[in-house]
C-alpha cells in the first residue's frame, strides 16, 4: 500500500521541478529576449544632428518623399545605420592630430535580414565643420572627409562630428550610432575570432614578402593591422584591400559566434577601454542576434582619384552616389 502511494507523489514532485525548471528558462529566455528588443529600440534612434532626407528638385508625391527617373521612393524606416569610425593612431591615449582614417557605414535592413557595407574614402572631398582652438563653430568647408574629426574636443565629439559630415555627404541619410576604434584593437577583433583567412588582392611583398597577388594567407592580429595599412603608391587599392579583408572577417565572426554566442559581448567589453562608441550592452546583443544568419554585402562609392597639391582626394560621382544612396536607404513606392 505505502509502495502504491509513494509512486505518485515522487511523479508528482518530478512534475514540479520540471514546471520549476521551465517557468526558470522562460524566463531567462524572455529576459533576454526583452533585452535584445530594447536594443534594436534604441538602435532606431537617431544622433541628434540628423536633417531630413534627400530631395530632389522638390518633386514630393502623396506617397513619394522623391522622385527619380519618374519613378517615387520612400526612406526605408526599417534600416538601422551605424557607422565604424577607424582612428589613425594606436590607442585612445594618443591625443595627436587624430583622423578618421577608415570610414565603414553598416546599414542594416532589419526586416529582410540583410547587411550593406558602404565604404567611404578617407579623402572623400566632404562639407565638415570646422571649429577654433576654443571649441568656437568657425563655418563648414569642403575638405577630406578624414578631417571631420580632428575638430572635436575629444573623441565622443569627433565621432559625431564625423557622423555629421557623412550624413550630409549621404543626402542627410539618418546615422543611429556610431563605433570608434584605434589600431590597437584590431589585433584582439582578429585574434577574437580565430584569424581571418584572405586571398592577396594585388602585390603586397613591400609589407610582407611572401604576399604576393593570389596567395591564401590567414592573417593574425599584428599581420591583419599591416594588411589593412598598407598604403601603397594611393588610397585607393587599400581601400578595396580593407573591402576583402572586411568581408573575410564577417565570415569568421560568424563562425566563431555559432561556436561560443557570449563572444560579442564580451569583445564589446574587453574593447571599451581602446573605443569610443554609443552603443550599449543590449545593442550589442540584438546586433548579435540579427548577424548570425545575416546575407552581407560590400559597397563603394564611385568617384575619381585627384591631387590638391598636397593631399591625395577623392570626388564623387554626383549621380552615380544619388543612385547608391536611393538603392541602399530607399524602397520604391508603387
Amino acid at each position: 500500500m505505502t509502495a502504491k502511494t509513494n509512486k505518485p507523489l515522487k511523479h508528482k514532485k518530478l512534475i514540479i521541478i520540471i514546471s520549476i525548471i521551465l517557468c526558470v528558462l522562460l524566463s531567462i529566455g524572455g529576459g533576454v529576449f526583452a533585452f535584445v528588443k530594447i536594443g534594436e529600440a534604441r538602435l532606431r534612434e537617431e544622433l541628434s544632428f540628423t536633417d531630413s532626407g534627400l530631395s530632389e528638385d522638390d518633386a514630393y508625391g502623396d506617397s513619394a518623399e522623391v522622385f527619380h527617373n519618374g519613378q517615387g521612393y520612400v526612406y526605408n524606416e526599417n534600416v538601422i545605420n551605424i557607422l565604424f569610425i577607424g582612428v589613425d593612431k594606436a590607442n585612445i591615449k594618443d591625443k595627436k592630430d587624430r583622423q578618421a582614417d577608415a570610414l565603414y557605414l553598416l546599414s542594416i535592413d532589419t526586416k529582410t535580414n540583410k547587411f550593406n557595407v558602404l565604404a567611404i574614402s578617407r579623402n572623400t572631398l566632404a562639407d565638415i565643420d570646422i571649429y577654433d582652438m576654443n571649441n568656437e563653430f568657425m563655418g563648414s568647408d569642403n575638405a577630406q572627409i578624414c578631417l571631420s574629426y580632428v575638430y572635436g574636443k575629444n573623441d565622443k565629439d569627433s565621432s559625431k562630428l564625423t557622423c555629421k559630415a557623412v550624413s550630409r555627404l549621404l543626402y542627410n541619410v539618418p546615422i543611429n550610432a556610431y563605433y570608434t576604434l584605434f589600431m590597437d584593437s584590431i589585433d584582439e577583433i582578429v585574434d577574437s575570432v580565430g584569424g581571418v583567412e584572405i586571398v592577396i588582392p594585388d602585390d603586397m611583398t613591400e609589407a610582407q614578402k611572401n604576399w604576393t597577388k593570389g596567395k591564401k594567407v590567414k592573417l593574425n592580429g599584428d599581420k591583419a593591422l599591416k594588411f589593412i595599412q598598407y598604403r601603397g603608391e594611393t588610397h585607393a587599392p587599400r581601400l578595396e584591400r580593407q573591402k576583402v579583408f572586411i568581408s573575410s572577417f564577417v565570415d569568421s565572426a560568424k563562425k566563431a559566434f555559432k561556436k561560443d554566442l557570449s563572444l560579442p559581448i564580451d569583445m564589446y567589453k574587453k574593447l571599451s577601454k581602446n573605443s569610443v562608441t554609443d552603443i550599449d550592452a543590449s545593442q550589442v546583443a540584438f546586433l548579435a542576434t540579427e548577424m548570425a544568419a545575416a546575407e552581407f554585402k560590400m559597397n563603394s562609392i564611385k568617384g575619381q582619384s585627384g591631387f590638391d597639391g598636397l593631399y591625395e582626394t577623392f570626388e564623387v560621382d554626383e549621380q552615380a552616389l544619388f543612385e547608391t544612396v536611393l538603392n541602399l536607404f530607399y524602397i520604391k513606392t508603387n
